[in-house]
């Protein structure tokens, strides 16, 4: 989404008139977790979205 979403300003940034710029949804997806900068800040991650990222995603250690 983030990339997407760039691209997208840069393209407003440029001259393109925000009201003409097609709504743009994002087709696929990978589910990141940085479990290491988690634990630094005492964030719990609930299982679920654990077991998201393991399926489709990745999580760092």
């Amino acid at each position: 989404m983030g990339v997407l979403t760039g691209k997208m300003a840069g393209q407003i940034l440029k001259g393109k008139n925000p009201a003409t710029t097609p709504v743009k949804r994002v087709t696929s997806y990978e589910t990141v977790i940085n479990q290491k900068a988690a634990d630094e800040l005492n964030i719990h991650i609930p299982n679920q979205v654990l077991q998201a990222a393991h399926k489709k995603g990745r999580i760092i250690k």
